[in-house]
């Protein structure tokens, strides 16, 4: 299988193409704004240059530039000029003209068949994408759901500590799936930079190995057992707390190693080899049989001309087309990649150790009295269920009358409007 457009880059210049060298931590945050900056709509910003830069990333983040690389692209076209110009002028003497010709009934029917395969194989690749893409996702919300949890039914300590593990195993877990990302570009420097393991930690796991699903498997086994630690020492309300934070950090677990199913099951290269065959033997197929699609009768050279560009077009277009598709279909296949289109892994990694952090760090709540609680209600207009003895508002605080609002009664079920009095 050919290797779609990677990206490489120092951090500043612009990135270059088909690298299968490691990239540095850089070179990957690079890419990562890069990836963001291309998902970003062009409409949001008015600034000319900002404009033109994202335009300029989505027209290269595109198959445009795979398309034209591709050797491919350009014996179909060269085939088709070739078999045209040969054919010019004498076409009974020509061991082109020999050859069988495929009829438009044919040529049709093979048409459809090899665009069908090449659809469902690029719907296929974007599934596995979008599959993929949801994990991600997932992984996020339950990490920020146990941060949620955590914040209020866990000592700040052991909260902290349950911070470091989850988001480290979200870090080993990257780390250990792809060849872009490993310890060197990516746990090392996010590591020093947010301090998520101890040393001692780090050293256990690098006797276990980056490499493979073992080390984020033995960090979420540390998580697990501080939290059960909570509650051995009396130190969670309950059972019920326990199990809500361990049954987050278990759906944490298995969306991980879904990563890691789709990462050892590939599409299978039979197929892959298939589609590539075919698309390569019915572009010069198609490309021969329309150029020999002739009408040497023409004496006049700008009809000629004009019946050339014509049925040109066609074979460009159709040629565009197919291989616009099998490269889409290799670039979505591995979203893991440095490709253009690929996840932005970095980003998600950062993101959940700031969010989460902030959801330890956030202020405690403002206890609201109900009184605070009736008058919102009343200033929103908003019904509520009234749980007094008579319909006449009381202070919670002082419990004297009140007569700055009323209660209207709506319905027989002890519904009722509170509305500010005149």
């Amino acid at each position: 299988m050919p290797k779609a457009n990677s990206l490489k880059g120092d951090g500043k210049s612009p990135v270059s193409r088909r690298t299968t060298r490691k990239l540095s931590f850089d070179e990957i945050t690079n890419i990562n704004s890069l990836r963001r900056d291309v998902g970003t709509g062009l409409l949001k910003d008015q600034d000319t240059r900002t404009l033109a830069r994202r335009l300029f990333n989505k027209i290269r983040s595109s198959v445009f530039a795979d398309i034209v690389c591709d050797p491919v692209f350009w014996t179909v076209n060269a085939l088709f000029w070739i078999v045209r110009y040969v054919g010019d002028g004498n076409p009974d003497n020509t061991i082109l003209f020999t050859l069988p010709s495929f009829g438009s009934p044919a040529m049709t029917i093979t048409a459809s068949i090899i665009v069908f395969s090449l659809v469902f194989y690029v719907t296929t690749c974007y599934n596995r994408f979008w599959a993929q893409y949801e994990c991600a996702m997932s992984c996020e919300g339950r990490i920020f759901d146990s941060m949620l949890l955590a914040k209020s039914i866990m000592s700040p300590e052991a909260a902290w500590r349950l911070y470091r593990h989850l988001n480290a195993a979200h870090l080993l877990a990257y780390t250990g799936l792809g060849t872009v990302y490993d310890e060197g570009n990516f746990f090392y420097p996010f590591n020093n930079m947010y301090h998520l393991l101890l040393p001692a930690e780090v050293d256990r796991i690098e006797r276990i190995g980056f490499r493979g699903g073992s080390a984020f498997r033995e960090v979420l086994s540390w998580a697990v057992d501080s939290v059960s630690d909570e509650l051995r020492c009396g130190r969670l309300p309950d059972f019920q707390a326990f199990q809500a934070i361990a049954s987050q950090i278990l759906v944490l677990r298995a969306k991980l190693a879904a990563l890691y199913d789709y990462a050892d099951l590939q599409i299978p290269f039979s197929y892959v080899g298939l589609m590539n065959t075919s698309v390569f033997f019915y572009l010069h197929l198609f490309s021969f049989t329309v150029a020999r699609s002739y009408d040497n009768d023409i004496d006049s050279w700008k009809r000629k001309l004009g019946d050339s560009v014509v049925e040109y077009c066609c074979v460009l277009f159709f040629s565009w087309m197919m291989l616009g598709l099998r490269w889409l279909a290799y670039r979505l296949e591995d979203p893991l990649g440095n490709d253009m289109e690929d996840l932005a892994i970095l980003h998600y990694v950062k993101f959940m150790v700031l969010a989460s952090a902030k959801v330890l760090g956030a202020a405690p709540v403002l206890k609201s009295t109900d009184l605070q609680e009736r008058e919102l209600c009343a200033l929103r207009g908003m019904p509520f269920v009234y749980d007094g003895p008579s319909l006449v508002p009381v202070d919670s605080a002082s419990c004297a009358p009140r007569m700055d609002v009323k209660v209207e009664v709506i319905d027989a079920a002890h519904v009722f409007q509170v509305t500010p009095t005149a």
